[in-house]
C-alpha cells in the first residue's frame, strides 16, 4: 500500500464516521452543525494554536450545546511500514486522522513554516469548505521535545490527505532525517 493510499484510508475513515455521526445527531436535532471554528480566548496561547475546529456542536431540547468528538480507533489491521524517501526516512505506525504524532529526529529550523502551513489548512476563512466539509484542519499543537526527539500532534479534520503530504515534505525540508507517524496516544 502506498503512502498517500494509506493517508486517504484514513481520512475516509474519520471523515464517514464524522459524516455518519453528524447524521444521527441532526436526526435528533436541527441545529447541529459540523467543524465549526473556535478562537480561544487567551491571547497567552500564540496564533495559530488557539484555533480549534470542533468536530460537532448540537443543541439539545432544553438549550444546551453540547460539543461532540469523532474518535476512531486505530486500524489494528495496520501493520507499520518504513519508507525510504531519498533525503529521510518515514516509519507509519497505525494512527487516526484525527490525532496523528509526526515525531522527527532534527528540531525544526522556522516554526514559522510550520505556522504558514497550519494557517493555510486551518481555513479560517472557509475558502476551501465544500457543501459537507471544511476540507480543513482542526487543530495543531506546538512542536515538544522528547528525549533526543521531537514531536508535535494534529487533527486533520476533513483537510484532504495532500495536506499530511505537505506537512510531512515540510517537517523534512526542516532537516528531519527520520520522521514517523504514529497515533497521538503512543508512546514510543
Amino acid at each position: 500500500m502506498t503512502l498517500r493510499e494509506i493517508f486517504e484510508k484514513e481520512r475516509e475513515r474519520y471523515v464517514g464516521l464524522l459524516l455518519s455521526t453528524k447524521a444521527e445527531l441532526l436526526a435528533q436535532s436541527p441545529a447541529t452543525s459540523s467543524e465549526v471554528l473556535i478562537s480561544l480566548n487567551n491571547e497567552a496561547i500564540a496564533y495559530p494554536y488557539r484555533y480549534l475546529r470542533v468536530d460537532l456542536l448540537s443543541k439539545a431540547q432544553d438549550g444546551t450545546v453540547r460539543p461532540y468528538y469523532v474518535t476512531p480507533a486505530p486500524d489494528v489491521t495496520v501493520e507499520p511500514r518504513g519508507y525510504n524517501l531519498g533525503s529521510f526516512e518515514m516509519q507509519v505506525h497505525p494512527f487516526t486522522w484525527n490525532a496523528v504524532n509526526i515525531k522527527f529526529d532534527q528540531p525544526i529550523e522556522s516554526l514559522q513554516v510550520l505556522e504558514d502551513w497550519a494557517t493555510r489548512w486551518l481555513d479560517i476563512k472557509d475558502t476551501h469548505a465544500s457543501e459537507t466539509l471544511a476540507l480543513a484542519i482542526h487543530s495543531l499543537g506546538r512542536v515538544e521535545p522528547q528525549s533526543d526527539w521531537w514531536l508535535f500532534t494534529v487533527d486533520l479534520g476533513s483537510a484532504p490527505a495532500t495536506a499530511l503530504t505537505e506537512l510531512i515534505d515540510l517537517v523534512a525540508a526542516q532537516g528531519a532525517r527520520r520522521i514517523i507517524v504514529q497515533s497521538a496516544d503512543v508512546v514510543a
